[in-house]
């Protein structure tokens, strides 16, 4: 982990009619760390990481990336950047391959058709590196719930990541499946890649986290 900021919100505001969701908030998240969020529910966890992704605008404040303003980016734009956002609900698509949906969106073709030998190919190096232990061809409705996670995971790495936000990924976990997580994202974060983590569970936070916003 480096001193460099590779995130920071600051004094972000977001208010929805007469609803003020966020006020004020400022934070700081670094390359190769792990930044827990914390808060009771309705505090504004869910609605401050989708302003950091570029789901909602906020009403005043700045987000930079790199040291870079991106608040006129939409949330395509920042993934370009490496910001990928990690829904709470499985986000993969059960019918297709595991391949197929590390890939999903950016098929790579060959003489003008998918090619398919590439595309399995690359995905089971990528499962190798990242340790996910499961045939590319394999139908992702029939992974585990812990695999589904990776899976979701290892995507947002293989389109270039560089911060990845996980909301309340242990949710419906055994307590073997989250040290099994926590296992694949530490690998991950000693490679460099930051994490904002949101979690109700007050000791899997203190376990895994660098630093917590509350």
């Amino acid at each position: 982990m480096t001193d460099q900021p590779l995130l920071e919100v600051r004094n972000i505001s977001k208010i929805f009619g007469a609803t003020h969701a966020l006020k004020d908030i400022s934070l700081v998240v670094r390359a190769g760390e792990i930044h827990s969020l914390l808060g009771r529910n309705g505090a504004g966890k869910s609605t401050l990481v989708n302003v950091i992704a570029g789901i909602y605008p906020p009403s005043s404040g700045q987000v930079l990336f790199e040291g870079r303003d991106i608040g006129q980016l939409n949330i395509f734009q920042r993934q370009g950047l490496g910001i990928r956002l990690v829904p709470q609900h499985e986000n993969s698509f059960p019918h297709l391959t595991v391949a197929e949906n590390i890939f999903v969106g950016v098929l790579p073709t060959k003489n003008g058709l998918v090619d398919w030998k590439h595309i399995n190919a690359v995905a089971a190096e990528e499962l190798l590196e990242y340790g996910l232990h499961v045939d590319p061809m394999t139908k992702v409705a029939q992974l585990s719930s812990i695999d589904a996670r990776k899976l979701n995971i290892i995507r947002a790495m293989h389109s270039g990541a560089k911060l990845i936000i996980l909301d309340e990924p242990t949710t419906a976990l055994t307590s073997r499946e989250r040290e099994e997580l926590f296992t694949f994202v530490t690998a991950l974060q000693k490679q460099g890649t930051a994490f904002v983590f949101i979690s109700h569970y007050l000791g899997e936070v203190l376990e895994l986290s660098d630093d917590i916003t509350v």
